[in-house]
């Protein structure tokens, strides 16, 4: 127990007092009602701070050294990781999590975790989390039971309804600290190409902002022209680039840090500082989806009617670029019908629900083209609220009568 302040000065009169008061009532053995008392309460599933003197000064000042070491260490790992993901950040997010706030002073036996389940999610091993340097998010507050398993696989879906063009977004998010605010502003081209000797759809996610600032940032995907299933990824991110190989059942990663050319170097004669890569297995089972972007031309492909339910496979954890986090799935379902009211008009969609969790994100899917129009759901932890419009690239032509707003 730290007797004194670190600058080494005298602490005040009363909290001197208070210090001596637990010196004393920790020096002796504790008697049995203390202990009977600190048993019940670590049973309970309660985090029990018991005071302890210092009597070896030497000892104590040796141990406060290398503690602080140790927190120095910690600080630089901590602030290289939270640097690499503020730099990086997610650019689409399909899977997400419902957050809620856990007390650490709350009883463990008082929240229920998810009962493990095959293809279901279990109990997360907690010194795992502990010790990662990325950033992870639990489901938290799950129903009795745990989280419910996969639905069927995705099926029946028309490649031939996936219609070639540009479509612009712009996305509004808000925390706890302000409302909806534009967040970004993006574009997505598709197209079809040969990708080797493989006829494929190819998508490129470009951020306007980072065009604009002369950013060099994209996010180029290439999916199977019949199946729809992902072949290959590419994300430029400025410094550092991600390329994925896919298959029906792994996800091979390669990330490489990019030279930054100079007037003397040209990038292609500069030695690359590092790079790393890894192989994630997937469910064959399910369509592997990789993006936002991709989950976009997947809808708009699909046969959505009444009652239609489904499910996906995804990356869990909390990163949308890097393969990190084992394979999981989305459950995806029509929860009924809806109009949305844009600037270019008003259309009926389909209110598809995408399970993520307590509260499911709702993507508004035109009836007529299959377009994604709107997005209601969670960006990250910093952004749990976040709405997606499509503002520009509309292809219906079944306008709805505008309602007012009511006031």
């Amino acid at each position: 127990m730290n007797t004194g302040r670190e600058d080494r000065e005298t602490l005040p009169a009363e909290v001197q007092q208070l210090v001596d008061a637990l010196q004393s009532s920790a020096a002796g053995d504790a008697d049995e009602q203390l202990l009977a008392r600190i048993q019940a309460s670590r049973a309970a599933g309660v985090r029990v701070l018991v005071p302890v003197p210092v009597v070896d000064t030497e000892s104590a000042e040796a141990l406060e050294r290398a503690w602080t070491r140790a927190r120095v260490s910690v600080l630089v790992a901590g602030v290289a990781a939270t640097a690499l993901i503020a730099l990086y950040r997610p650019i689409t997010a399909p899977s997400a999590v419902n957050i809620a706030p856990i007390a650490a002073s709350v009883p463990a036996a008082s929240v229920s975790p998810a009962s493990p389940a095959t293809d279901g999610v279990g109990a997360s091993n907690a010194m795992a989390e502990l010790l990662s340097p990325w950033p992870r998010v639990a489901y938290a507050q799950q129903p009795a039971g745990g989280r419910a398993g996969p639905l069927p696989a995705i099926s029946g879906l028309n490649a031939d309804r996936v219609v070639p063009g540009v479509r612009n977004y712009v996305r509004l998010s808000s925390n706890a600290y302000h409302d909806a605010l534009p967040h970004e502003l993006y574009e997505m081209a598709v197209d079809t190409v040969r990708l080797r000797s493989q006829r494929a759809i190819r998508i490129v996610t470009t951020k306007l902002g980072d065009r604009a600032l002369g950013r060099a940032s994209s996010d180029s995907l290439w999916l199977d022209r019949v199946s729809l299933r992902p072949l290959r990824r590419r994300v430029d991110l400025v410094v550092m680039r991600i390329e994925q190989d896919f298959t029906d059942s792994s996800l091979t990663e390669r990330v490489t840090v990019v030279p930054v050319p100079t007037r003397a170097r040209k990038r292609d004669t500069m030695k690359v500082p590092f790079r790393w890569g890894q192989t994630v297995r997937l469910d064959r089972r399910r369509l592997f989806v990789v993006s936002e972007s991709m989950l976009r031309v997947v809808l708009s492909a699909l046969p959505l009617r009444r009652d239609w339910r489904g499910s996906i496979g995804v990356l869990e954890g909390e990163s949308k670029l890097f393969a990190l986090g084992p394979s999981g799935f989305r459950n995806v379902r029509v929860a009924g019908i809806d109009t949305v009211q844009t600037f270019s008009g008003r259309f009926e969609t389909w209110r598809v629900e995408l399970e993520t969790g307590g509260t499911p994100e709702r993507w508004s899917v035109s009836r007529e083209t299959g377009e994604t129009i709107v997005t209601d759901g969670y960006y990250d932890v910093s952004y749990p609220e976040s709405r997606s419009w499509l503002v520009g690239g509309f292809r219906e032509m079944n306008r709805l009568v505008p309602v007012r707003r009511t006031r």
